[in-house]
């Protein structure tokens, strides 16, 4: 997926998935950015994991705001 590198943070610990939530969605997630683990040290598997990150946490940021009115 094209323009991951920039969200993969590398850290003493490992490598971590940052991104930014856009300011219109940040009250209906309830924070400015997203930070995760990926569970690894190793830069190739970093990058597979960010890419399924990517995809997930942008599914959830572009679902219409009702959506989350219900507990979805």
């Amino acid at each position: 997926i094209p323009g991951v590198l920039q969200y993969i943070q590398r850290r003493q610990s490992g490598y971590y998935y940052r991104q930014r939530v856009p300011k219109l969605q940040q009250q209906r997630i309830g924070q400015r950015e997203i930070v995760l683990s990926l569970h690894t040290s190793c830069p190739k598997a970093a990058f597979h994991r960010a890419a399924q990150v990517y995809v997930a946490v942008n599914e959830v940021l572009e679902r219409p705001e009702r959506m989350s009115q219900h507990g979805r």
